[in-house]
């Protein structure tokens, strides 16, 4: 795909704009979309445009992100267009923070894997019929937390397969 046609088509002539999620890496399927961030200061739902045979999934972001899981997402991004080199500089500070990131993000995946671990015991105790999807989602948590660990790129698309390629550790 011509990153600069797809700036075009999608019409941020005037917002920096990147491309990111699988497609960035050499992991992803012919069937994955395209992620296209557009920095456009606003808190736009995400969209799903088609353009051509190809999936185009739009989110909006923000120069002044906090959150770890998503800045982590940002990281590595291909900038589509850039005039301004404010993408640029966002992501040289999000690479000089990325092992931080990485850290923070899985110590907010293993405390929401302990409290959905404790919402499990206590539904199992009460007969509660969600106590499997608790456990489901404590799982989850968990496995971001070891991805996070071994700096693997969120997805829960390829999360397996990462998982099962991580070199094995003795402690």
């Amino acid at each position: 795909m011509d990153l600069k046609k797809l700036a075009e088509r999608l019409e941020l002539s005037d917002f920096p704009a990147g491309l990111g999620g699988c497609r960035i890496s050499e992991n992803f399927f012919d069937s994955c979309g395209y992620d296209v961030i557009v920095f456009d200061e606003q808190s736009i739902p995400d969209q799903i445009v088609q353009i051509d045979d190809d999936y185009i999934v739009l989110h909006h972001g923000t120069f002044s992100e906090t959150n770890s899981k998503k800045l982590l997402q940002y990281d590595d991004l291909k900038i589509i267009q850039d005039d301004s080199w404010e993408l640029r500089m966002f992501l040289s500070k999000i690479k000089e923070k990325r092992s931080s990131l990485f850290a923070d993000f899985a110590k907010n995946s293993l405390i929401e894997s302990m409290f959905c671990c404790q919402k499990t015991k206590e539904a199992i105790d009460n007969s509660n019929e969600f106590s499997p999807c608790w456990q489901k989602c404590a799982s989850f948590y968990l496995a971001d937390a070891i991805a996070s660990l071994n700096n693997q790129r969120l997805g829960p698309t390829h999360m397996l397969n990462s998982l099962r390629r991580l070199k094995k550790n003795s402690c």
